[in-house]
């Protein structure tokens, strides 16, 4: 239960350091993602094509954080659809036995590592809402070493 308490304060304090800069069609973000991560998520632009994303994760016998750095690339075509890598770590603390993070039959691990990302996202012209979807490479460098595939979908509220 404390680093339950640990991960929301973190998670909050990385959240309150909002700032001003404005990406193409927003500055931040806060919303859900389901997939390997799932959980909460909010999103910083710190310039016009560059974010921060941090996670707040949970479920499956897990909990954790995730953060990313990530470069956006307008897709010229569709207005209003961007697409967008990056790359940053996870920090997910594991109360049983979970497959997705370790393959030993121990409980209570520590699966520390980097990740990959690359997706789509859409934002909506007249509501604050954007979507998107994002699939990447994750590699646990302890409590022991793994590669994973992430996956993910999100809605988030802009503003």
């Amino acid at each position: 239960m404390r680093h339950f308490f640990i991960a929301v304060a973190i998670f909050l304090g990385v959240c309150s350091t909002g700032g001003s800069a404005k990406a193409q069609e927003y500055g931040n973000a806060i919303g859900i993602k389901f997939g390997t991560y799932s959980g909460i998520t909010y999103k910083l632009f710190v310039s016009r094509e560059n974010a921060i994303e941090a996670g707040f994760t949970f479920g499956n016998n897990t909990l954790g954080f995730t953060g990313s750095y990530q470069y956006f690339f307008p897709i010229k075509e569709v207005p209003h659809l961007n697409w967008f890598v990056g790359g940053g770590g996870h920090l997910i603390f594991i109360s049983g036995h979970n497959s997705l993070w370790n393959d030993s039959n121990h409980d209570n691990n520590i699966a520390l590592g980097v990740n990959g990302v690359g997706g789509v996202e859409y934002k909506f012209p007249e509501i604050p809402l954007n979507i998107g979807a994002e699939l990447g490479p994750c590699i646990n460098l302890a409590d022991e070493t793994k590669l994973n595939v992430h996956l993910g979908i999100f809605a988030r509220y802009t503003f």
